[in-house]
């Protein structure tokens, strides 16, 4: 996923389908990741991943519900 500095977030790879309907909002809510798309929203909770590297790109997990998201931030 990439996010921009305004909140426009596009989805890739295992998080969703690129510009065509991946495209929407994050935001923080409370001590939640949120992400809305035109017909959804999800929010969840982040976690260091203890074991995870940069390279695997897993060095934190996204939680909600059933869904566990790994990511890395890349700057």
């Amino acid at each position: 996923m990439s996010v921009g500095l305004d909140g426009t977030a596009v989805r890739f790879g295992n998080w969703g389908s690129g510009a065509s309907g991946g495209t929407g909002i994050a935001r923080l809510d409370d001590d939640r990741l949120c992400f809305v798309l035109t017909s959804t929203s999800a929010c969840g909770f982040i976690f260091r991943n203890p074991g995870g590297t940069r390279t695997n790109e897993n060095e934190y997990l996204w939680f909600s519900g059933g869904w566990v998201m790994p990511f890395s931030q890349v700057e």
